[in-house]
């Protein structure tokens, strides 16, 4: 059973679970796109194929409930640094 959570859900608890339930290159990857970069740009960044770029990402978009990469992006923005992963850094724009 898949947990959709609404874009910028308030709800810690419940994005908390959504975000442990990715793993390490899935999450990396949603901060690649979240950056904007493409697919293929992503795949060579992580030495994959794109094809698992794109599964990687279909999965993480699934579970957060988002439809577009901007919806993906979004949802990074609001959520991936309140769990440890901090999108500044992912993003490059890290002032820490």
């Amino acid at each position: 059973m898949n947990k959709t959570i609404p874009i910028g859900s308030s709800s810690s608890k419940r994005d908390a679970n959504v975000l442990g339930s990715f793993t390490a290159a899935q999450i990396r990857t949603a901060g690649l796109a979240a950056q904007g970069l493409a697919t293929k740009t992503i795949a060579d960044r992580e030495g994959v194929t794109e094809r698992s770029v794109k599964q990687r990402l279909h999965i993480v978009m699934e579970r957060v409930g988002a439809t577009t990469r901007v919806e993906l992006a979004r949802w990074w923005m609001v959520n991936a640094e309140r769990y440890g992963d901090c999108h500044h850094c992912t993003l490059r724009r890290c002032m820490a």
